[in-house]
């Protein structure tokens, strides 16, 4: 065979190999990538409504809430959820409470270790609500949130025992915000906050662990007749730890259970004891129901809302119960307190 002949056969091997080697390669690179693929778990998109407001728009905003804690039944281990928030409008602290607690406290969340992300709202409003009421305390942010101090409001703050610090921080907001000096301004207020923060206390104890860890959260932001206050427990809700009777249990079992408003109103009125059989516990929400109702009183407007209902206590001592649908995890109070 001539030399030249020989040269042109090895050159034309040589590139038969390397375009065999490219064709390789790429099969190869195609084959990582689809494996890739599948190795990537899924990611949950979950967008909240317009208006995020529980009190206000509790349909919209529990069917949210809802779907939530639906995903995160099915969330498996890698698997992460995304919180769609760009397309809210209107939000109250009560829904933005009630999220930084999921985030926070849903006992699923923090076994599988799952990774929680999202966006803010395009309405800058909306956008600058979260920060005035301190989500960005208690989430991760890839950009850094300037905090202002703003004299008009007191952020959010969570703790799992009675704290008397907090307490009376509040209770000193309330009277400088009402420009009075008398002490017992707030002589309601003060054991009322007590109350609700040693019951969190007590799901700790409770023998039915809930969705949630047992937690407090509390807001309070000051208008201009009154203040606002929100108050969360994200322990076992009213009608889970009211105690039933047997035939009220039996009822229940067989699926023709009473709405949840009956045992929260219930509960309010004292006709149930908890089920932690503490004496103190079952006096707890009578006393709270007292202190919204009472003449002498400034608190107004209580709201409930706990499991399946919601119930709003008037004036005059009536109770207006609402079934909301879907189940509230914990429990949710929010009332107003009058500056005259």
């Amino acid at each position: 065979m001539k030399k030249s002949k020989k040269q042109w056969l090895n050159r034309r091997q040589k590139k038969i190999m390397r375009r065999l080697s490219r064709k390789k390669k790429k099969h190869y690179k195609n084959l990582e990538k689809s494996l890739s693929k599948k190795k990537q778990k899924q990611r949950y998109n979950l967008k909240a409504p317009k208006i995020f407001c529980i009190k206000e728009n509790n349909k919209d905003t529990m069917i949210f809430f809802s779907l939530v804690f639906d995903t995160i039944k099915k969330c498996q281990k890698g698997e992460s959820l995304f919180f769609d928030l760009s397309e809210i409008e209107i939000v109250a602290p009560d829904a933005i409470m009630y999220l930084i607690a999921v985030i926070n406290n849903t006992r699923r969340l923090q076994m599988l270790n799952t990774k929680c992300s999202g966006n803010m709202p395009f309405k800058a409003q909306a956008r600058l609500q979260f920060e005035r009421v301190g989500f960005y305390d208690y989430v991760n942010v890839s950009k850094k949130i300037v905090k202002t101090k703003d004299a008009e409001r007191i952020r959010i703050l969570r703790g799992k025992e009675s704290n008397v610090e907090i307490t009376s921080s509040i209770c000193d907001f309330v009277i400088e915000k009402c420009s009075a000096d008398n002490l017992l301004l707030t002589k309601r207020l003060y054991p009322m906050l007590v109350e609700m923060m040693t019951n969190v206390k007590q799901h700790a104890y409770h023998k039915n662990m809930g969705t949630m860890n047992p937690n407090w959260y509390v807001y309070v932001e000051n208008h201009k007749s009154y203040l606002e206050f929100v108050f969360l427990d994200t322990g076992n809700g009213i009608p889970a730890t009211v105690r039933k009777n047997f035939a009220e249990k039996i009822i229940e079992f067989i699926g023709l259970d009473k709405p949840d408003t009956v045992y929260i109103a219930a509960a309010l009125r004292g006709e149930f004891r908890s089920e932690t059989k503490e004496e103190h516990r079952g006096k707890g929400l009578p006393e709270i129901y007292n202190a919204s109702i009472n003449a002498e009183s400034r608190i107004k407007e209580l709201v409930i809302v706990s499991g399946g209902g919601l119930c709003k206590v008037e004036r005059d001592g009536c109770i207006r119960e609402q079934i909301i649908g879907k189940n509230f995890e914990g429990t949710m109070f929010s009332w107003k307190f009058e500056k005259e």
